[in-house]
């Protein structure tokens, strides 16, 4: 269309195609647009409008002003407001206006009005509608996702943190986090640079934003966070980076760990303890057989030499070493529970009072020994011998600890557990009794209770004591299926708790040794001797064939039950337990079954679990520790053989 001059009228041509051209315009917007005078008569309207306000054409087309003002008010869940609204803007031509409609049916329009002026008059108004129902719902989804995003993030048990990755500038974080740092909730947190705080070591932080820089997320970053109180605790970090009004954030999940950390330093430090508990064992077990070897070939010297004073004060020294020697034995094996046991159900209280009343001799006058012995305990299964020289070690290393005097206190108690002990690998669940063994001494710091418990390990001056004393106790306690515990602090004493598993059994009454009777040690019996160890197999073979008894000497339970086969009479089985291939209580399971009289007699200072349940002893079973004398050896082969 071409333009005029102002001062031209345009043609009827000019102006049908003017209005044409603005019908098109109005036609083609999204919104639904309504124009009328300034009386409110309707005027013009698109067919968007229509079909939003879902009114008849035929009511617009006619001009019906009531019918379509009353189709539109039954529409709105608030008419009464739109009507107010309409006469305001009637009321003040000039004024323009914005506001929302809801509708019944959930629609939400905007409204929008302005004057239509001509001539700088108002001649009447423009009403367009906008239908921002989708909008308006895509909005509220957001809303309610953002809600349950920020009540998930609050009420997280994870801790959850934002930062800004440039300045470690805190925008957000939540309870849990603040509690891993100990912070309360009414701390001002948000906008401060306290994150950067709270790693231990800065140059972490520096190494984790690196690593996120590097890798776009970060996945279980270990480092250490230092608690407003000054803990140092464990942490593995995960991120993401995220970006928040154009800030590069991070996002953070940290995960406390130092309790895994610290149990799976428990573990270690008890593995160690395992392995060292082998070695020590197995060569304790052949430092036993090596000394039973000494002692025997020394007594044969001494027997075919009875009038050699010279040579008796001789063989007297190589004895009392190798009994010193037997004594380190038994406690390497009891620190790697080898050691053979006679577990018995024990009144702890009476075992606790008796051996008090032998501490007394042994801690000297300047401490002070108190027993608080908790009343209807229940009874434990262990070796009375070996649980008391568990109280004995523990009271001779508090004694050490206490060079001036102080305060030695023996406690029972009977715990019932619903949970393992916080930050510890045992006891479980379940009845248990506790022995407690205090002192008022020294104390120990933190690396020095993470190595008490090995053997050869001691804080004492050189020559004062062995580092056996405490990892004796540690193999027994864990023999008798318990746990042994030591917490301390410089300065403050330590104390020694130890958890054994409660029984529901009466104890038995402690028997008192009786004088041993005067026996004949020569015999003629058929001995079947069952010994890995050659030069101790000689040994015994050479000490009973010199008292009458005829042998038969093997090397493993395979060579034993040959013997037995081609033999036939055999009256007594003296097998050492522990042997290559089958135990000697597999051998002699063997050789029972064909000869429910023979009599058997086990030797060993060493378990490997073969002399049954962690190593204990069935009742009534004749057993003979190495190391022995040879007066030892016939002696408890004629009880075996003579029924005892």
């Amino acid at each position: 269309m071409a333009f005029r001059s102002e001062d031209s009228t345009p043609s009827a041509a000019e102006l049908q195609e003017l209005i044409s051209l603005l019908r098109a315009t109005l036609e083609s917007t999204a919104d639904g647009i309504l124009v009328v005078d300034r009386q409110g008569r309707i005027a013009t309207w698109n067919r968007r409008l229509a079909e939003m306000w879902r009114i008849p054409l035929h009511i617009l087309e006619s001009r019906d002003d009531e019918r379509a003002i009353a189709s539109v008010l039954d529409q709105l869940r608030d008419p009464d407001a739109f009507l107010a609204k309409v006469r305001d803007l009637y009321a003040t031509p000039e004024a323009e206006s914005f506001d929302v409609l809801t509708f019944k049916d959930g629609r939400v329009f905007e409204r929008y009005s302005r004057p239509q002026h001509i001539g700088g008059d108002a001649v009447g108004r423009v009403w367009s509608f906008r239908d921002v129902t989708e909008q308006r719902r895509a909005e509220e989804i957001l809303r309610q996702s953002e809600e349950r995003f920020a009540r998930a993030f609050r009420a997280s048990p994870i801790a959850i943190s934002i930062t800004r990755a440039t300045d470690g500038m805190v925008v957000d974080v939540n309870d849990a986090f603040r509690r891993l740092v100990g912070y309360e909730e009414d701390d001002v947190f948000s906008g401060a640079s306290i994150e950067l705080g709270v790693w231990a070591d800065p140059r972490d932080r520096q190494r984790f934003v690196e690593a996120l820089d590097e890798r776009g997320s970060v996945r279980e970053f270990r480092t250490k966070f230092r608690a407003r109180s000054g803990e140092i605790r464990d942490v593995l970090v995960s991120a993401e980076p995220i970006d928040l009004g154009g800030d590069r954030c991070i996002l953070a999940i940290s995960t406390d760990v130092t309790e895994q950390r610290r149990l799976e330093e428990q573990l270690l430090q008890s593995q160690k303890l395992e392995a060292v508990g082998r070695l020590a064992g197995g060569v304790a077990h052949d430092f036993n057989n090596l000394l039973t070897t000494i002692l025997g070939y020394s007594e044969l010297i001494l027997l075919s030499r009875p009038d050699d004073p010279n040579l008796r004060e001789e063989i007297g020294e190589i004895r009392k070493a190798s009994e010193r020697a037997a004594s380190l034995t038994r406690q390497l094996l009891a620190f790697s529970r080898k050691q053979v046991i006679e577990p018995r159900v024990l009144d702890v209280n009476a075992l606790v009072a008796e051996s008090s009343r032998m501490l007394r001799r042994i801690i000297g006058e300047d401490i002070s020994l108190v027993t608080d012995l908790s009343p209807g305990i229940e009874s434990v299964r262990a070796d009375p011998v070996q649980l008391e020289q568990v109280i004995v070690n523990l009271a001779v290393n508090a004694r050490d600890a206490m060079p001036e005097g102080g305060r030695l206190a023996l406690t029972t108690r009977a715990v019932r557990l619903d949970a393992p002990l916080p930050g510890r690998t045992g006891p479980g669940p379940g009845a248990w009794v506790k022995i407690s063994v205090s002192d008022t001494g020294v104390g120990m710091d933190g690396a020095t209770q993470e190595r008490i418990f090995e053997p050869f390990f001691t804080t004492k001056e050189k020559g004062k004591g062995t580092g056996l004393g405490l990892s004796t106790a540690y193999g027994i306690v864990k023999q008798s299926r318990g746990f042994i515990y030591a917490s301390s602090e410089p300065g403050r004493g330590a104390t020694f708790d130890v958890y054994l598993p409660s029984v529901h059994e009466t104890p038995a009454q402690r028997d008192v040794e009786p004088e041993p009777p005067v026996l004949s040690a020569t015999g003629s019996e058929t001995i079947l001797l069952a010994e890995d160890e050659d030069a101790l197999r000689a040994l015994n073979r050479r000490i009973l064939e010199s008292h009458g008894y005829r042998v038969l000497a093997a090397r493993d339970a395979e060579e034993a039950s040959a013997l037995a086969r081609r033999e036939g009479t055999v009256d007594i089985l003296v097998t050492d337990i522990v042997m290559p291939g089958a135990s000697g209580r597999q051998l002699a399971g063997r050789l029972l079954a064909d000869r429910p009289r023979l009599k058997v007699l086990y030797v060993s200072g060493y378990s490997d679990g073969t002399a049954g349940a962690e190593g204990g002893l069935d009742p009534g079973v004749n057993f003979l520790q190495k190391p022995f004398t040879t007066e030892t050896l016939l002696r408890r082969v004629r009880e075996t053989l003579d029924g005892g």
